[in-house]
């Protein structure tokens, strides 16, 4: 094994919507910082490709699933979490009196992802060069660790879409202010002792971004430093950044779980930890289409789950109707086709073709349990699974939306002029396959618990008042109550709705119906 490299100093430039345009932009200074470096064109962004899922990833070394913070949420609240402390607290703990600084055009990134009492020096501007030349006075007060967001490459994408003339044209300007900094480095007289890093947050397409699209997935990163072989890094996600400091600056940090801290250093930076990267694996879950067991037999849902607790029993086996009979009415659109090798018996397809609305349906007062097996495949646009808004003009309704995305599911919610939202990972080391998860509402203390096939994992509070008049309207599987079709095809099977929020007994009884 190559002997360990640490380094004094570490600095990440974070250029936010730079997707990996640059290498059909004119970047001198980039290519030059790290024509000797190491560099990857293909990195990932963290899904969904938005900056505060992303820079939070970056800063916190965990998935969006579970750091759960949003452009909306970092925009209000402060960060403080001793579970998931971000970069800047840990190195803090073993350097007490080391400079640290973030200096970022993007506030809410200082503001909400990093902690206000680790005597980290803050700085903003809403120019990316008025904010390089508060930048290069920091530098020569050598920062064991700079943090730098630039944002008008975003901004650039938004108005003129991405990889336009205009979008490539900010990247060049961009490319400058990287230079000036690195110039900045050598002026300090520390840039031999320094790991410098370059990457993005995500890309685009058109002008948005939030997808999982070749423009908006893909991001740069580029690492020079003493230690650094010329050469390619390996698999990368934006939640790496973390990982890849602390390592440099011979911090340890968390072992890998999928459910916590996950940031990983990749292959190419650190010759002596080449082959460390874990790659999730995980076997898909593709049973026998074993018949579905009569609801009320011995082996039946009403032996596992209470029979007036049970809303919604929708198995699919060739038919949409509601096996409680509680839902005698259904109304279909399109045609909503059925496959075997469900989880029982026959699976449905919904999306392109067709999807089904329940005008009855009462989910409950105090809260509901939304209870499904969905089939994990590549996602390129939002996927409708269950709900009663209408996502075009949510603003002015009231109610929720289950989406499932390629990584993970989102849950959205609005009412009385508030909204929110909630993500719940997808196991990641599984292309396709079925994945069982359970989304329960608590509407009175409101709080949302999600499971995992059978696991619970990410949870988070709302205002109550979103829910006043969230049970009414029609409930619709496979789309929103627009009726727009989804355009991709998408898999659901043993859709339930229970009354209230799940106990943990009623988890166990469930797992035990798939005898698992």
């Amino acid at each position: 094994m190559s002997e360990r490299t640490v380094y004094d100093y570490v600095a990440v430039i974070g250029v936010d919507g730079m997707g990996n345009f640059n290498k059909d932009a004119a970047t001198p200074n980039i290519d030059k910082i790290f024509e000797n470096g190491a560099q990857n064109f293909y990195g990932y962004s963290m899904l969904p490709t938005v900056s505060a899922q992303n820079w939070g990833g970056m800063l916190l070394g965990a998935s969006p699933a579970v750091h759960t913070l949003t452009n909306g949420y970092i925009s209000q609240f402060e960060y403080n979490n001793d579970k998931l402390p971000s970069v800047f607290r840990r190195i803090r703990e073993v350097y007490p009196d080391a400079f640290l600084a973030s200096y970022v055009n993007w506030n809410p990134i200082n503001h909400g992802i990093v902690e206000h009492n680790m005597g980290v020096e803050l700085g903003t501007d809403g120019n990316d060069e008025v904010l390089t030349d508060k930048i290069l006075p920091a530098v020569m007060k050598k920062p064991k660790f700079l943090f730098v967001q630039f944002d008008n490459v975003d901004g650039a994408g938004h108005r003129n879409d991405y990889g336009s003339e205009a979008h490539l044209d900010q990247i060049s300007l961009t490319d400058g202010y990287i230079g000036k900094i690195y110039e900045a480095y050598e002026k300090a007289g520390i840039i031999e002792d320094t790991l410098f890093i370059v990457t993005a947050d995500h890309g685009g397409y058109n002008r948005s971004h939030g997808g999982f699209t070749v423009g908006e997935k893909f991001v740069y990163i580029g690492a020079k430093g003493k230690g650094v072989p010329k050469g390619e890094i390996g698999f990368y996600r934006t939640k790496d950044i973390s990982s890849i400091v602390l390592y440099a600056l011979g911090i340890s940090f968390p072992e890998f779980d999928e459910f916590g801290y996950s940031g990983q250093v990749p292959d190419g930076i650190f010759p002596e930890t080449k082959g460390s990267y874990k790659l999730i694996e995980s076997e898909a879950n593709i049973p026998e289409p074993l018949p579905t067991p009569s609801i009320d037999s011995e082996k039946g849902l009403y032996s596992y789950i209470d029979k007036e607790k049970l809303k919604l029993a929708l198995f699919f086996n060739d038919s949409l109707k509601d096996e409680t009979g509680r839902n005698t009415e259904f109304n279909e659109f399109g045609l909503v086709k059925f496959y075997r090798q469900g989880i029982y018996d026959s699976r449905a397809e919904f999306g392109a073709t067709g999807y089904v609305c329940y005008p009855q349906l009462k989910i409950g007062d105090k809260g509901f349990t939304f209870s499904a097996w969905i089939w994990k495949q590549e996602i390129t646009s939002l996927v409708s699974l269950f709900g009663n808004l209408n996502l075009s003009d949510r603003p002015n309704g009231a109610g929720f939306q289950i989406l499932q995305r390629t990584d993970d599911v989102l849950i959205l919610m609005f009412g009385s002029g508030k909204e929110t939202e909630f993500v719940a990972p997808l196991p990641e080391g599984v292309s396709e396959g079925w994945v069982h998860i359970m989304v329960s509402v608590d509407t009175e203390k409101g709080f949302v618990q999600h499971y995992l096939n059978f696991r619970p994992t990410t949870s988070g509070y709302f205002d109550t008042d979103i829910f006043k008049d969230f049970n009414g309207g029609i409930f619709v599987v496979g789309s929103d109550t627009s009726h727009k079709k989804v355009e991709q095809l998408f898999y659901i099977d043993d859709l339930f709705i229970i009354d209230g929020v799940i106990t943990e007994n009623e988890v166990n009884n469930l797992k035990n119906y798939y005898n698992l």
